[in-house]
């Protein structure tokens, strides 16, 4: 069953055409400088084109050709309030670009593990605020399948419950997209100046502050002012998520709907685009050396196979990590995961022989061979310094890669491995433990258990 398109015609064009050229025209004329490290999160308005496609574009194209396993699509509910969050029983949405998948894999394991989120279609029906976002992500993105959550709580230790249960998600495979406006009705001047205490309180990252805002008197007290922030219960369900994951907030333009058509300042609604991004650590790589690396494994993968490539000898990276894993796939599908911790070589010869490893000698894949190039991915891992665990309530799953130690045994697992299967703590001990230490299930109970981060860098190959 598909979700069929509520807002087509109304709040956005119902023609594919038309719709391409408008979503298009917003894209190219953004104006907020692009963010240079990995976006984790939007918070995007979800307001009629017309009025806020502009400001949704500039946050739309902080992500234009990033690939994404799953978007997470989070507003909440204009018509009514409810407990807990709905998720549809439908397949797909429906834009006049096309179909949009759903991943039922996670809504279902979402709904499994927590009662706040239920199935059920009544909320979604003629909701806009999910919908408005999808035809910019089908022009920003070449893949897309999302999980829809419409919010209709407004019980603060719901909203944090439910971000728990998102917590697994919650890396750099995927993204979340908020959807929310800002003020509702003030005159222009209010408008302006409420909205930007707003967004600065949101880029604190720090829930409580938003919370303590939100309930401050003197801005009630604004006249005709309806709310500050119409999704706040999304937006605060954010917060909950990056409070304690090392990422920035940033603004990126800001219009109110009194600078459009009628230009009536007299009664406005806010609109405000926020990114939201993986700090860059004095120890991270630019965007030139990330390609430049990714080259260095590339030439050495098809030098391997006999093939062509442009040799180049760049400088040496200066870098320091504490680890280094490459990870080879052939589309979709793993083909090889080879790193040290430790190395003498330097970055560039480093990276070089892994990927050769990667794709040829990991023993429990099959060798990558010529025919496969163009459908070949490499992910570079680099690892911070491995942290000794106290307690395994340090360790977050998504966040954290594991390294487990008993006697001569041991085994790791990359952050982007729990991601992946949605473990528990419990789980990802387990299978490391057992499918990589070879302690048994239970062995990591009494080894040595240490964590660490890792700056991910992934890029297609083309022959």
């Amino acid at each position: 069953m598909n979700r069929q398109a509520a807002v087509a015609g109304l709040f956005y064009p119902d023609d594919k055409k038309t719709l391409i050229r408008q979503v298009d025209a917003y894209l190219k004329q953004g104006s907020s400088p692009l963010q240079s490290n990995v976006v984790r999160a939007l918070i995007v308005p979800h307001a009629g084109f017309v009025y806020s496609g502009l400001v949704a574009a500039d946050a739309y194209r902080q992500i234009s050709d990033y690939k994404y396993d799953n978007i997470f699509l989070i507003g909440t509910s204009h018509k009514a309030s409810f407990n807990g969050a709905e998720i549809p029983s439908a397949s797909s949405f429906v834009t006049p670009l096309g179909n949009v998948p759903i991943n039922t894999d996670i809504t279902n394991t979402l709904i499994s593990k927590d009662s706040a989120f239920h199935l059920g279609d009544e909320h979604h029906r003629g909701e806009h605020t999910l919908e408005v976002q999808l035809p910019f992500l089908q022009r920003a993105l070449k893949e897309l399948k999302i999980v829809p959550i419409l919010i209709g709580s407004g019980n603060i230790e719901e909203l944090e419950k439910m971000a728990r249960t998102l917590k697994p998600y919650f890396n750099s495979s995927n993204l979340f997209v908020v959807s929310s406006d800002f003020s509702h009705y003030p005159k222009a001047d209010d408008a302006e100046k409420i909205d930007r205490i707003t967004a600065e309180v949101i880029c604190k990252n720090e829930p409580q502050a938003l919370v303590q805002h939100l309930h401050k008197d003197s801005i009630k007290k604004v006249p005709n002012l309806l709310t500050q922030l119409c999704g706040w219960s999304s937006v605060l369900t954010l917060l909950y998520l990056t409070g304690d994951a090392g990422l920035v907030y940033r603004q990126l333009s800001y219009q109110h709907s009194g600078m459009k058509l009628t230009q009536d300042s007299s009664r406005v609604v806010g609109y405000q685009a926020i990114v939201v991004s993986e700090k860059r650590r004095k120890d991270n790589l630019s965007d030139k050396e990330s390609i430049r690396l990714i080259n260095i494994a590339r030439e050495a993968i098809y030098q391997h196979l006999g093939r062509n490539a442009e040799v180049s000898e760049p400088d040496q990276i200066q870098l320091q990590t504490s680890g280094v894993f490459v990870s080879v796939y052939c589309g979709k599908e793993l083909r090889g995961c080879i790193g040290q911790f430790e190395s003498q070589l330097n970055l560039n010869a480093l990276v070089k022989k892994l990927a050769v490893d990667a794709a040829f000698y990991d023993t429990r894949f099959k060798a990558i061979e010529i025919n496969e190039l163009q459908q070949l991915v490499i992910e570079i891992s680099l690892l911070t310094p491995l942290k000794k665990v106290r307690d395994v309530s340090e360790i977050k799953v998504g966040y954290h890669g594991v390294y487990i130690k008993k006697g001569l045994n041991h085994g790791t697992f990359l952050p982007q491995v729990g991601a992946r299967n949605n473990w528990s703590v419990t789980d990802y001990l387990g299978y490391c433990s057992r499918d990589k230490a070879k302690i048994g299930w239970e062995g990591w109970k009494d080894a040595e258990i240490y964590i660490f981060e890792a700056r991910i860098i992934k890029n297609r190959i083309d022959s």
